[in-house]
């Protein structure tokens, strides 16, 4: 008897057309090198490396769910909300990614002139610039940053020798750091109904993020109860984000509440930047079980 091939996904792809360093194409040669059956480019308030990815993943063997990110607050906690399968054509969705983007782009450039206050040179201009290839995120502020030996030499002194772009994101651009600047967000309620009007499932990534004192003690877990009241439709287990306890804890209470279950590397493939040590790539070789990709498919296909 001829054993069968184990079939994989991952539905938590980052694209250069948001904060990822590899375009949608690198991404469809990188999972079938990796041996995936199924993946979701789920870029940052765009759409645009999915309409990518969906036109060329016959070619790679490679099924393609659409997908998306937005980020929100709840009860004091941030969250980041996947949602999969919208309906491109819906006119509300796309004008409020739009509205988001364009509120992205002078958030970003705002906080790239708070860098230059703090003694940096970072070219307005090629930021502007970027922000017509990609949605602009603290990762282009940081990687323009190091483009200058200028400053990294002052990188260097502040955050210390061949920091990640994360500890550079974290030391001036995070919340509460010289450099940050608030960013207008959509409540919980709006995007669950903006993923839902769209004909789109919403879930939320990583919950092992969120826990209120970071121990494994999941108190947090009134909140996603709460969210599951909200319309959240399924938890992202099968993450790196997640350690084995968390992922275990999470299946569990997915199946109590009877909602999806779902996986993904959050993967953003920054790739090499001069001047900065390369970042944990522990999500460049992810994969979930093809299971949880057939089962959204089979919700979605009751749908219609």
């Amino acid at each position: 008897m001829k054993r069968q091939t184990k079939k994989y996904c991952d539905l938590h792809i980052h694209s250069s057309c948001s904060d990822g360093g590899l375009t949608p194409l690198e991404i469809l040669t990188l999972a079938q090198k990796i041996g995936l059956q199924a993946i979701s480019i789920t870029d940052h308030n765009t759409v645009e490396g999915v309409k990518i990815a969906k036109k060329e993943a016959k070619r790679f063997g490679i099924e393609v769910l659409p997908g998306i990110e937005l980020d929100t607050t709840y009860k004091g906690y941030d969250f980041h909300i996947l949602g999969y399968s919208m309906n491109f054509s819906n006119k509300k969705f796309i004008e409020t990614l739009e509205k988001i983007r364009e509120e992205r782009k002078e958030r970003e450039i705002e906080m790239a002139k708070k860098m230059r206050n703090l003694g940096f040179k970072i070219d307005l201009k090629k930021l502007k610039d970027q922000a017509l290839i990609a949605v602009l995120a603290k990762y282009h502020i940081a990687w323009l940053l190091m483009k200058r030996p200028e400053n990294r030499i002052k990188v260097y002194q502040e955050v210390g020798p061949y920091p990640t772009i994360h500890d550079i994101i974290n030391y001036y651009l995070k919340r509460g750091r010289p450099a940050y600047v608030p960013k207008k967000i959509l409540k919980v309620d709006e995007i669950i109904k903006l993923i839902k009007d769209a004909g789109g499932i919403p879930i939320l990534a990583h919950p092992g993020l969120i826990h209120p004192d970071w121990k494994v003690t999941f108190e947090s877990d009134k909140i996603l109860m709460d969210l599951v009241k909200k319309g959240i439709q399924g938890f992202e287990v099968y993450t790196p984000k997640n350690t084995p306890p968390e992922r275990k804890h999470y299946k569990a209470l997915a199946k109590k509440l009877k909602v999806f279950i779902t996986g993904g590397s959050d993967f953003h493939g920054t790739g090499i930047i001069e001047g900065v040590w390369p970042e944990d790539f522990k999500g460049r070789n992810f994969k979930a079980p093809y299971w949880i990709y057939e089962r959204l498919k089979g919700a979605l296909k009751k749908r219609l």
